[in-house]
């Protein structure tokens, strides 16, 4: 697991374990960004969540990660959702180069890579929202 490290923290390789707070993060996020006096729980994740490949930690809880997404423009674009603001000015630039880099060691830099990605986005979407 390759590890780097800024302050404190640490920006890693995103794994299993570490799904459950992706998704809370995540939801927590869009709900906040989505509320207009209703209620705006997500109960359903949508290809927006994209792909997780990389998290910052702090101290063994994740603050935030990296995601890969297809853009409208048919681009493959990381996204990053953190618990604060404070950490999203110091820490994005990082996380997403880490989950680039990521991206690139998994699917490649090709012609095919976008659909592989697309596939793997639907395909973890789909298992979660079972």
């Amino acid at each position: 697991m390759k590890i780097n490290e800024i302050n404190g923290f640490k920006i890693v390789n995103f794994y299993l374990s570490e799904l459950s707070t992706v998704v809370s993060l995540y939801k927590k996020h869009k709900e906040k960004s989505d509320f207009e006096g209703k209620d705006a729980r997500i109960s359903i994740l949508t290809a927006e969540f994209g792909l997780p490949l990389a998290v910052i930690m702090q101290a063994k809880e994740v603050i935030g990660y990296a995601s890969a997404i297809i853009n409208h423009a048919n681009k493959v674009e990381m996204t990053c959702f953190f618990l604060s603001e404070f950490h999203q000015v110091e820490f994005k630039e990082a996380l997403e180069i880490k989950a680039k880099r990521n991206y690139i060691e998994t699917f490649g830099d090709d012609d095919h890579s976008i659909s592989k990605l697309k596939l793997a986005i639907e395909r973890l979407i789909d298992w979660l929202n079972l």
